[in-house]
């Protein structure tokens, strides 16, 4: 007799694919494995049951950037030994599809596999199911079915290397996962380091100086090779996207042959260094020389402190690099980007059904959920791109987001997803949840230099996204600023201007204030100069005897601390104008900017709230004017 079942899969593990990474590119390498493979698993799942249904994700197969969870849920008919059997096929038909991408990336990298590549890439994947047969109704089986699965989680198996006869890795670990033995290298200089005998050079430019890869962090390396015209944007080109959107046309002239001196082919070498003479942009050169030419461009070479004979080692190269950029630093100077990661609030009891209006139609809510989450990730994924100057989207599956965003589009493209998710997502179920209910995300918003190591990037913009949750309460942003010097600042509030706010979910009070306040200090297009900023913890500690911070900490009464403070901001606001227009605009725009700053300091959450505030106000001290420092 056949039964009815749900199945839940999972693959990871994800921490690997997604969160080690050394180059952006690895961490889209990364996403786009993991979104492949569960496209496999989903496309097996509907070929072993050609009757079943896939809940979720719901998505369309005609998008080449595909983000997907690591995860999908399915309905199917059948006995348990059956479901058994087509599940262990599902995972049969994963593990052979990882095992093709790897001999791929062999093949890109244009190397054998060496003793131990096999074994790191079989004993990588982490790939769960469990199932649940519906007996009653899917809402109880669904629970039962997240409850299985959670248990199953926390198992897992380790696979024991043996090398010539000895039990274990010994040698360097992979710079990247620190856990494999790095079987690929570069070196560092002209010293070999001390990797496996077996373990495999690497051309120059591929790795960087020392660096050692094992099989798996290869194989994300050399993932995206031929798939794309261009490669996934650098940190670098993230935080110049504005500046370069901006050239004229003989800036972006000059911008192509930049790029163009990095080649591999002495001709095109040839050719660019006529075409520079014939613009007079460059006197003749003798290129009778151009071994270790460095081939690979990359936008941090744009800036003048890694124009050395450690990236160029080619003397005349050097030289030719060295005379554009003079001419492209004026215009080129941008050396932060955001790297923005959210998802949604709650989402186990969504799915659970705990804020519908009746778990009677879970089933049904689980779809129309699943295929409003594909439109905006979809959506959000296209919204960000070279194109439009405002960054790129590493992935998007809909109530997760993981994506640079360049600073001068910071605030409207956050502004902007919120709104989209709202209309997108919200709009979708309105008909299933309860009217005071709104899905919503929370969100870790990193501002970092370019040079800033990127696994502690990735690792800190986490971090301050569970902050948003945990500290913000949930519906909240959390923005930082690690600057170059190894300062932090950061920042959390609520998107909207009050937690029990009767607002849509896009609501962005507080977002819409500080997005004012950056804007007002702008030095072109506002009208306040930054003292007030500057002058306010001086201010503060003179008139009431007390350092800034104490105020959060002091056992005193601070209602009239508060208040004094309050209105000693209006007063260097008032004073802080340094573009004056006319009477009554000038009168506005103090106006409008204490209302905007006055809106941070009342929703600033504590029991942190004047430093949450200040770092607001010092962070947008920072995009106004340094962005541009080292």
């Amino acid at each position: 007799m056949n039964n009815h079942f749900l199945i839940l899969f999972t693959i990871g593990p994800v921490q690997s694919f997604i969160a080690q990474a050394r180059k952006t590119q690895d961490l889209y390498a990364g996403s786009q494995i993991l979104s492949a493979l569960t496209k496999i698993a989903i496309d097996k799942f509907k070929q072993e049951f050609p009757s079943g249904e896939v809940i979720y994700p719901i998505f369309t197969h005609d998008a080449e950037s595909l983000s997907l969870p690591n995860r999908f849920i399915g309905k199917a008919e059948g006995t348990a030994e059956k479901l058994k059997e087509k599940a262990k096929a599902i995972q049969v038909g994963v593990e052979n599809e990882w095992q093709d991408i790897a001999r791929r990336a062999l093949g890109k990298a244009n190397v054998s596999a060496p003793t131990g590549f096999e074994d790191q890439i079989k004993a990588h994947l982490d790939i769960h199911w469990v199932y649940k047969e519906i007996t009653t109704d899917f809402a109880t089986a669904y629970q039962e079915l997240e409850r299985l699965g959670g248990a199953v989680k926390n198992v897992r198996q380790f696979a024991q290397y043996e090398y010539n006869g000895e039990k274990g890795e010994a040698g360097r670990k992979c710079s990247i996962d620190g856990k494999n033995n790095a079987l690929f290298y570069r070196k560092n200089g002209r010293r070999k380091p001390a990797y496996l005998e077996n373990a495999t050079e690497l051309e120059r430019f591929v790795l960087n100086p020392g660096e050692g890869l094992s099989a798996v962090s290869l194989v994300k390396r050399f993932y995206l090779e031929g798939k794309n015209k261009e490669t996934f944007p650098s940190t670098a080109e993230v935080a110049l996207m504005h500046d370069e959107g901006r050239l004229d046309d003989e800036q972006k002239e000059i911008l192509q042959f930049y790029k163009r001196l990095f080649s591999n082919r002495k001709e095109e070498i040839t050719r660019v260094c006529l075409d520079l003479f014939n613009k007079n942009l460059a006197g003749p050169i003798n290129l009778n020389g151009t071994e270790n030419w460095n081939p690979q461009f990359d936008y941090q070479m744009l800036f003048e402190e890694n124009l050395n004979t450690k990236n160029i080692p080619n003397s005349k190269q050097l030289e030719l690099l060295h005379q554009l950029q003079r001419k492209l630093s004026p215009h080129l100077k941008t050396k932060y980007y955001a790297l923005v990661l959210f998802d949604g609030d709650k989402m186990g009891k969504w799915l659970a059904g705990e804020n519908n209006k009746t778990k009677d139609n879970l089933e049904s809510f689980h779809e129309t959920l699943s295929g409003a989450l594909s439109r905006f990730g979809a959506y959000a994924r296209n919204y960000l791109n070279r194109e439009k100057h405002n960054g790129h989207a590493v992935y998007s599956g809909g109530d997760d987001f993981l994506g640079f965003v360049n600073i001068y589009s910071l605030f409207e493209v956050m502004k902007h997803l919120r709104e989209a998710f709202d209309n997108k997502v919200n709009q979708a179920i309105v008909d299933f949840k309860q009217a005071d209910n709104h899905l919503t995300f929370s969100a870790g918003i990193l501002i970092a230099h370019y040079k800033t190591p990127y696994s502690e990037v990735l690792k800190k913009a986490r971090e301050i996204e569970k902050k948003a949750k945990k500290e913000g309460g949930r519906n909240a942003f959390c923005i930082t600023v690690i600057k170059h010097s190894g300062e932090v600042q950061e920042a959390i509030f609520k998107w909207d201007i009050s937690e029990n706010a009767k607002l849509s979910s896009s609501g962005c009070a507080n977002w819409d204030a500080l997005a004012h306040i950056v804007k007002e200090l702008d030095e072109d297009e506002g009208h306040f100069s930054t003292k007030f900023i500057q002058n306010l913890a001086s201010e503060f500690f003179q008139l009431t005897g007390t350092d800034l911070y104490d105020l959060d900490t002091t056992s005193r009464d601070t209602r009239h601390l508060e208040n004094a403070l309050a209105f000693e901001m209006k007063r260097l606001i008032g004073r802080a104008m340094d573009k004056k227009e006319n009477t009554k605009t000038d009168e506005e725009c103090r106006n409008d900017l204490w209302k905007s700053v006055k809106t941070l300091w009342d929703n600033a959450p504590k029991p942190n709230k004047v430093r949450h505030f200040i770092h607001a106000l010092q962070i947008a001290d920072f995009l106004t004017r340094k962005t541009t420092q080292d």
